[in-house]
């Protein structure tokens, strides 16, 4: 399953990258562990959005076991470059449980998140979901 949550996440696709995931998976933020997706139907959409924001995106290492991987990849954003480390937890049947996600530079980090919040509200046609993106 992680090899396919890898190539879906290359090739940006959201609907392959949901399927690898278990029904009550956790997302946890980047920014606190206190900002949490619960379950498929929370974080297809966070993905959606993330492939809009992120480009080029490769993965170079992965490490871990048969419970727990790391993954480690570079994307553009804009014209930067970010690298960001997904820790991922699996379930018996090898979908992902719990994704915790981290990245480098903060600066670029920092960007990203701010672009994902209002484009994560345009699509839920909320409040909040004002300005261009990047």
């Amino acid at each position: 399953m992680v090899a396919a949550w890898r190539a879906a996440g290359e090739r940006g696709d959201a609907a392959a990258a949901t399927g690898c995931l278990a029904e009550d998976v956790v997302l946890i933020s980047p920014l606190t562990a206190q900002f949490r997706f619960h379950g498929r139907d929370e974080i297809r959409p966070v993905l959606e959005t993330a492939f809009e924001v992120f480009r080029d995106l490769r993965f170079h290492t992965e490490v871990g076991d048969a419970d727990t991987r790391a993954l480690f990849f570079y994307a553009k954003v804009g014209r930067d470059e970010v690298e960001e480390a997904q820790l991922l937890r699996l379930d018996a049947a090898g979908h992902i449980r719990e994704l915790t996600l981290f990245g480098r530079p903060l600066p670029v980090v920092t960007a990203v998140m701010a672009d994902l919040g209002p484009r994560l509200l345009r699509r839920q046609g909320r409040p909040g979901g004002r300005g261009s993106g990047r």
